[in-house]
């Protein structure tokens, strides 16, 4: 035992900061969850309709989904914490919800055409509940095997890399749009589904052959096997973070205001841009791709700078910009603002996960990424009532709810502590 703990030391200082293989098997399977997304969501009126429902229930569904997300996500997390400590991999629980996912992915347009309205009216409701379910069971612990993959002041950096994968992912939203609707729900899931799949086998291949000798400060190493001290990344007081109330509150608190903020954006932007003549989705395609252009150098800047105040600038920067939407008059304008708010949303989602991990103990790292995904749950729900209200509401009450979330969100940043000098990072990374 004392030979077999001495050599994981040693590998300790030899190993890379970033494990880039694993990092591209991981932005794989995040760059196919926004897809999956993206067609549920782009298919999600059709199936209703097509099984006899009312549009009105799409919004409905959502809020439904996000108040469920809101739950799971975290219990998902601390699960596969408890998982990570018993048996030193987060897996079993990936592969069951990957599963689950793609089965339903395939079922759901099969039943809806093989028996529109009658049975399917009741069928499809479970399904699509169940399918945004399995989501949640593998997304927040496939994401923090993150704290696995990279040193935590390089996280930002290789979080770039999920990043790239989630931008290009989300611009197929409003380029491929047509394409994808032509396609159908059963081609269109079902390409989902196979590349889901195949990301997570590569994804555990790689997982299978991790082995004993874990190098980063976040790896949690079974107490079974080898000491927690065993792995830590140069940081005698890494792990010992409190799991506090307030400190959870505040991860949970962001992620609502952060992915409110984006969310009415998303609503906001187009509904400006359609009364002047301009196509919205060359627009929004523009901001997603900008988002994944910059993510790297979003990445090396949060290494050099500190992430807390480069996400905190994020935020405070999408905070202003979103302001601006309504003042668009032209082509050249639009395009400008969405390229500035992909750049600023950049600097904010490369740092969600770092910000995520510095704040919460190593070994529950599911838990706060969970934890943060449920806030986007409770963001998911408060849209699905408010979205299909802002005609009436007005254009700019939109803008104010998502300016808001960008402000809360980088309140909780600052209540966190996360946002420190640059000096105080690099100590706490380099004890």
């Amino acid at each position: 035992m004392q030979t077999q703990v001495l050599a994981t030391t040693m590998s300790t200082a030899t190993q890379p900061r970033v494990l880039w293989n694993r990092i591209f098997a991981l932005a794989a399977l995040n760059g196919t969850i926004t897809f999956a997304w993206l067609a549920y969501i782009l298919y999600l009126p059709k199936l209703l309709e097509q099984s006899g429902l009312p549009l009105i229930a799409v919004s409905v569904f959502l809020i439904v989904e996000g108040v469920l997300s809101a739950i799971v996500e975290p219990w998902m997390g601390s699960l596969s914490d408890d998982r990570q400590r018993r048996a030193a991999s987060r897996y079993p629980l990936i592969a069951a919800g990957v599963l689950a996912t793609c089965g339903l992915f395939v079922v759901l347009p099969l039943v809806v055409f093989a028996n529109p309205g009658g049975l399917s009216q009741w069928l499809v409701p479970v399904l699509l509940i169940a399918w945004s379910l399995a989501m949640a069971v593998f997304r927040s612990p496939a994401l923090a095997l993150l704290s696995r993959y990279a040193a935590p002041s390089s996280v930002p950096l290789a979080a770039g890399v999920l990043s790239i994968a989630s931008g290009l992912a989300g611009a197929l939203g409003p380029f491929g749009r047509p394409w994808l609707l032509e396609r159908g729900p059963l081609v269109v899931f079902g390409i989902a589904s196979v590349v889901l799949l195949v990301s997570a086998l590569v994804l555990g291949r790689l997982e299978r052959n991790t082995g004993l000798s874990l190098p980063y400060g976040s790896i949690y190493i079974s107490t079974r096997l080898v000491p927690k001290s065993v792995g830590r990344d140069a940081d005698p007081d890494s792990g010992k973070l409190p799991l506090t109330v307030p400190r959870l509150a505040l991860i949970f608190c962001t992620g609502v205001g952060a992915s409110l903020g984006f969310r009415f954006l998303v609503e906001v932007f187009p509904k400006v841009l359609t009364p002047l003549g301009i196509t919205p989705g060359p627009v929004m395609g523009a901001l997603f791709l900008s988002f994944a252009a910059l993510a790297l150098p979003a990445g090396f800047l949060a290494v050099r700078v500190g992430n807390g105040r480069t996400m905190c600038a994020g935020l405070l920067t999408m905070a202003l910009l979103v302001m601006l939407v309504p003042t668009c008059r032209d082509v050249g304008t639009a395009f400008a603002l969405a390229c500035a708010l992909g750049a600023a949303h950049s600097l904010v989602l490369n740092g969600l996960y770092a910000y995520v991990l510095g704040i919460v103990p190593l070994e529950r790292a599911g838990l706060g990424i969970g934890l943060y995904f449920g806030g986007g749950g409770v963001a998911m729900a408060l849209a699905g009532a408010l979205a299909p209200q802002l005609q009436s509401l007005g254009l700019f009450t939109g803008v104010l709810i998502g300016c808001a979330g960008f402000l809360v969100a980088a309140l909780c940043l600052v209540l966190t502590g996360s946002v420190r000098s640059r000096a105080s990072e690099l100590a706490t990374v380099n004890l």
